[in-house]
């Protein structure tokens, strides 16, 4: 089992915002194969990644930091949809 938690506070539009995602995640079937939690969390995050760079949501130069991969559209990715399932 895979847990994930995200938490972000800042300023939006003059107000104090917070949220959170949390989440459990088991194995599940990829490709007509049981994948482990970590093998399809690790590699699907990092997909997901991989398609906003290619379609232009995020830089295809330089160094990316973390903070700067938003959780929505990361979730709006083919392979972030997953991470909905949880």
């Amino acid at each position: 089992m895979v847990y994930v938690h995200v938490s972000a506070e800042g300023q939006a539009d003059g107000r104090f915002e917070h949220e959170e995602f949390v989440r459990a995640y088991t194995p599940i079937e990829v490709a007509g194969e049981m994948r482990t939690a970590i093998a399809w969390t690790t590699s699907a995050s990092v997909c997901a990644v991989i398609e906003m760079v290619r379609d232009g949501s995020l830089p295809a130069q330089g160094f990316l930091k973390q903070e700067e991969v938003s959780l929505t559209p990361f979730l709006q990715t083919r392979t972030g949809r997953l991470y909905e399932g949880g």
